[in-house]
């Protein structure tokens, strides 16, 4: 899914709709301000008022927000609504950005995490017994470092999502200019694929992407771009000689969303689930995801790859929206009176085992025997997690950095 703004320009957007906003404010109603308010959405930030016209629903819970200093008001109109009322304006904008750009479910935001970053997705992935990653210390950059956290080395000065390695090369989307990139592994020969960008899988000599308006598929060298579908996904996964991808429902056509299969090239495309969601896995012939869409549900489903036999396979909802599967198990966020923990189970649902207690992640990878878990607190935190020792080492962070600047 291409993303609409970068950090940057979600931040000047919501200072500059907050100035119009609270400069308009003098002498208004209620009413008047919302609609001072909403017409600035839509005029400004366009992309994020066609999700507020189709009510799709943001993935944030709560966020903390600095509010600048409101200009007195008339007696008309209390200076305490005024403050709720652009309060909630930015909760909003916040949290249907958060849903488009990173899908990393519900963000518990109050509390004891301070200076909480809005990147809830963390990009990682290994190769040669080497982790390849977007270094959050350091605007997003592409990284590598030993397994343990050591022996940081910057490949390049491009903001990396999406990565994709196949020992060679590190394959990425760079949100400097929305376009498709590799590298190989010691930071030499970045070259540039394509001029879309999306979600990555490679197999063979062949990468496919997801971009602004279907399916694409490129050689590795760069060269015979072809589009296979028009349907505008999301996700995309390779598995058993399919691709599998999710469905974006858009304003022409709601009916876009859902889970879909098609070969290789392109042909006999199947929609096999109408159910609408962001990201999936596929394991042991199985689809496991969340619902989206007008109805968020935080628990993880799970279908047959045909779409057949759609279960629940947990009670307890996702506190972070987030989960990864390793050899037959999953591992998730959820909480229990109200402390998050992380855990894992068997891809039945069974065997669920707590492995930190008093412990969340937006996001998790699990390479090899280790559980990598991002946490936005503090500007970024990376964990490693012994799943035999049930032990966490924090190898990454912006903790001293950010208390370093106050």
């Amino acid at each position: 899914m291409a993303i609409p703004f970068s950090n940057r320009e979600i931040e000047k957007s919501f200072k500059k709709l907050l100035r119009k906003g609270m400069v308009s404010m003098k002498n208004k109603s209620e009413k008047e301000i919302l609609d001072i308010l909403s017409n600035a959405i839509e005029k400004d930030m366009p992309d994020v008022w066609d999700k507020i016209k189709n009510n799709q629903k943001s993935r944030l819970s709560d966020i903390e927000c600095e509010m600048p200093t409101p200009i007195k008001p008339r007696r008309n109109l209390p200076i305490k609504r005024i403050s709720s009322i652009a309060a909630a304006f930015v909760i909003i904008i916040a949290g249907i950005y958060i849903s488009l750009f990173y899908g990393g479910g519900i963000l518990k935001m109050f509390g004891n995490k301070p200076n909480m970053s809005l990147d809830s997705r963390f990009y990682i992935v290994e190769a040669n017994n080497t982790l390849y990653y977007q270094d959050f210390t350091d605007g997003s950059k592409l990284y590598s470092m030993d397994m343990n956290g050591g022996n940081r080395k910057k490949l390049c000065d491009d903001y990396v999502v999406n990565l994709i390695a196949d020992g060679e090369y590190i394959y990425y989307q760079n949100l400097n200019d929305q376009k498709q990139y590799r590298i190989r592994t010691d930071g030499t020969k970045r070259e540039l694929l394509a001029n879309v960008n999306g979600d990555v899988v490679i197999h063979d000599e062949f990468i496919y992407f997801t971009g602004n308006n279907g399916i694409y598929k490129i050689n590795k060298n760069g060269q015979g771009l072809e589009k296979l579908s028009d349907v505008l996904a999301n996700t995309l996964r390779f598995y058993n000689e399919k691709l599998y991808f999710s469905g974006i429902p858009t304003n022409n056509d709601s009916s876009n969303g859902g889970i879909y299969k098609m070969n290789l090239d392109g042909s006999n495309i199947q929609k096999i689930s109408d159910q609408t969601t962001h990201d999936f896995k596929m394991s042991n012939n199985y689809i496991f995801f969340q619902i989206y869409g007008n109805k968020i549900s935080h628990y993880i489903y799970r279908i047959n790859i045909d779409g057949t036999g759609m279960k629940k396979l947990l009670d307890k909802e996702l506190t972070t929206g987030t989960f990864d599967i390793k050899d037959n198990n999953i591992y998730f966020i959820s909480s229990e009176n109200s402390t998050p923990s992380l855990y894992k189970m068997d891809i039945n649902g069974a065997n669920i085992t707590k492995l930190i207690d008093n412990f969340e992640a937006t996001t998790i990878n699990v390479i090899g025997n280790t559980v990598y878990c991002y946490h936005p607190s503090y500007g970024g935190r990376l964990f490693k997690v012994d799943t035999e020792r049930k032990a966490k080492l924090e190898i990454l962070t912006n903790y001293n950095k950010n208390n370093t600047d106050k």
